[in-house]
């Protein structure tokens, strides 16, 4: 069990509130001014809603989200800020209609429901995870929303915070999470993330590994580099063909000529064989640390991590993968239970592929399919 604490502090939502409370942050500075004395007493997140000065109650005006955003950007206060996405779900039920939405509705479409977010590009945005009761409406959130958002904000690089009320909604989190819609790898880069300048002779010079590093001082880069990285740089002993090294041969980039006129014996130094390529031999260093603070020096260091520490995370990751190659889908939340059989049993058979294999042919799943 993760025994750590993440506090995450709602500023204000979005409840008929404000006359509950003096102190309610209303404005847009009240709201910033909130979230960074927040962030100054401990949380790490600050789930921010915004109200409508004059009325008090909740909005979804982008301008409102801005301010509130610059005012804590500009602060220099390091806490994640987490935009509400679920504002514009809310369904009056007509009584005498029901089909028609009542007064107090206020439902927008998917697309709507991100606008702040996709101009804002905060840490995190929300995400109801389905359908509900709440307060004297019902909250619209249906599956092809959900998909839609979820795929939307994957894009953007924005992790959102599953909001999850019934075990209907867990069950739906994790479907999303089968249909590859909610990164559990790193999600991709954010917007406008330099790429490696390879034109550049002196970064051209280095190992991948060394490119590597230089592309980790950007800050929006290393966020996620600082966790992908190290487990390939493990197997930095290998070539690109599977060979064993000690040194990396690193080919060094030929210098361009300007062509020349065929007057002038161009053709004939088309027909010229290239020169050889030249090689420069670069030191290989296989030492990373791990995600978790694990040192490991190479592929040894890997596999016993990834044998110890790591074993039964690594068994049940193995097999998943391998059902999921056998049955020709994702995984579903139904699943779980012959997963857990199936890792029981690679496990008790010293992780012996032929055990699993035997293990899926014979499981239900398959013998269903």
């Amino acid at each position: 069990m993760n025994t750590e604490v993440i506090v995450s502090c709602a500023i204000t939502g979005a409840g008929d509130t404000a006359d509950k409370h003096p102190g309610l942050p209303v404005t847009p500075e009240q709201i910033a001014n909130s979230a960074i004395a927040a962030a100054k007493a401990g949380a790490a997140v600050a789930h921010c809603h915004v109200r409508d000065p004059g009325t008090k109650q909740g909005s979804r005006d982008t301008e409102l989200y801005r301010e509130v955003v610059d005012r804590i950007r500009d602060s220099g206060t390091d806490v994640i800020i987490n935009l509400t996405a679920g504002m514009g779900g809310d369904y009056m039920v007509d009584e005498d209609n029901p089909s028609v939405p009542g007064p107090g509705s206020d439902l927008i479409s998917a697309e709507e429901r991100l606008v702040h977010i996709e101009e804002l590009l905060p840490e995190m945005c929300t995400l109801d995870c389905g359908s509900l009761n709440f307060g004297g409406s019902v909250y619209v959130s249906t599956p092809e929303m959900l998909r839609y958002m979820a795929k939307r904000v994957q894009e953007l690089g924005v992790k959102p915070e599953l909001e999850v009320f019934d075990t209907g909604h867990l069950h739906f989190a994790n479907q999303m999470l089968a249909e590859g819609l909610l990164d559990d790898p790193p999600p991709p880069p954010p917007a406008n993330t330099p790429e490696l300048d390879t034109e550049n002779p002196e970064l051209a010079a280095l190992s991948v590994r060394e490119q590597l590093r230089v592309h980790r001082q950007e800050e929006s880069c290393a966020s996620c580099h600082r966790d992908i990285d190290p487990w390939g740089v493990a197997f930095e002993h290998f070539d690109a063909v599977g060979q064993w090294r000690d040194q990396i041969r690193k080919m060094r980039p030929r210098p361009e000529e300007p062509p020349k006129d065929p007057a002038e014996g161009g053709e004939e130094e088309k027909k010229k064989e290239p020169p050889p390529p030249e090689f420069d031999l670069l030191a290989l260093d296989a030492h990373e640390t791990l995600p978790d603070g694990t040192e490991i020096h190479g592929v040894d260091d890997l596999r016993a991590y990834l044998l110890g520490p790591r074993r039964d995370d690594f068994a049940r990751t193995t097999v998943s993968k391998m059902l999921a190659y056998a049955l020709g889908r994702s995984l579903e939340s139904s699943d779980e239970t012959e997963v857990d059989r199936l890792t029981t049993a690679f496990l008790a058979n010293d992780m012996k592929p032929r055990t699993l294999m035997r293990e899926v042919v014979n499981s239900h799943l398959f013998q269903t399919k």
